[in-house]
């Protein structure tokens, strides 16, 4: 899935109909904090991102995910551009940074571009979800090995990343399941 985080509605609207066009999965979010607390994040395999939005803009955003050992690929779009702007977002591990409007073809390109970035070398994002959420299903504590076939299994065993990234995605279902139930018990 695609995540789109973009202030400008009309922005969200257009790309996501873009997107769409070519075949991609993807959510529109008004704000960094919209995006945050969705619950799709996991899922997410790549991000656009508005530079510069109220509050919580495109490379606060970036530095906290990377924080929060979040690895997904991020293509920044902004109607205002400068060279100091693009380094920055370059330098922070961008895949891209377009000025509105863009391309369209371009812009296709380079979505490619990062989702093929985001599965080179690793375990995508949606199988490390699949294999958090298998894991923990019926048990209630994570047995990974369980379900990983014999390649992730040696993946595993050579990348830390990976292993950020599954904790990670652990923590974010363990911690939607006790505000769940924080949530029952208040109501109850």
């Amino acid at each position: 899935m695609i995540s789109i985080v973009d202030d400008d509605e009309s922005v969200g609207t257009s790309t996501k109909a873009l997107l769409r066009s070519a075949g991609y999965e993807v959510q529109t979010f008004a704000s960094a904090d919209d995006l945050l607390n969705s619950g799709v994040l996991s899922e997410t395999e790549c991000l656009i991102l508005d530079l510069q939005m109220p509050d919580t803009d495109g490379l606060a955003l970036q530095r906290q995910l990377q924080g929060q050992g979040c690895r997904i690929p991020t293509i920044f779009v902004t109607a205002f551009g400068d060279d100091l702007l693009r380094r920055r977002a370059m330098e922070s591990g961008a895949v891209d940074m377009l000025h509105k409007p863009f391309d369209a073809t371009v812009f296709l390109a380079i979505v490619e571009k990062a989702l093929c970035e985001s599965s080179a070398g690793h375990i995508s994002n949606m199988r490390l979800h699949e294999l958090a959420a298998a894991s923990l299903a019926e048990k209630g504590y994570v047995e990974v090995t369980s379900v990983l076939t014999s390649d992730e299994a040696a993946h595993f065993r050579e990348c830390s990343d990976c292993i950020d990234a599954l904790a990670n995605i652990v923590r974010e279902i363990i911690g939607a399941r006790e505000r769940k139930k924080s949530a029952a018990n208040e109501s109850g």
